[in-house]
């Protein structure tokens, strides 16, 4: 998702025991300590070299970024999350002002169902 919309990453993955990753045999005590010392050094690595890069700005901005079901990738100012939230909670309230005042209740069924 990223890729396809430009942005560059890196990907530091384990080779060997391929069987367990995303199972329930995926957990510490079938890994080995050395791979994860490896794994360590080589993020403190990319760190290091991205923090001290001199060609690497900063950002204008904070930005948030999400994906629509790995079709799109959005993302805006940080500073617009707060007002998206609350204007999203607002529209919350108000349908449920509304389906209260046309006599909803919490114990009514749910998935459109009015109440008769």
């Amino acid at each position: 998702m990223f890729k396809a919309a430009g942005y560059q990453g890196f990907n530091f993955a384990f080779i060997g025991n391929v069987g367990h990753y995303h199972t329930p045999l995926d957990n510490a005590a079938n890994v080995s300590e050395s791979s994860v010392q490896h794994q360590g050094d080589n993020a403190l690595a990319a760190l290091m070299a991205l923090a001290n890069s001199p060609t690497l700005r900063a950002p204008a901005e904070e930005s948030v970024f999400f994906d629509v079901f790995a079709r799109a990738l959005i993302s805006w100012p940080a500073q617009f999350a707060l007002p998206a939230s609350l204007a999203i909670f607002a529209l919350l309230l108000a349908e449920v002002i509304v389906l209260l005042r046309t006599g909803w209740s919490a114990g009514a069924p749910f998935y459109g169902a009015r109440p008769e």
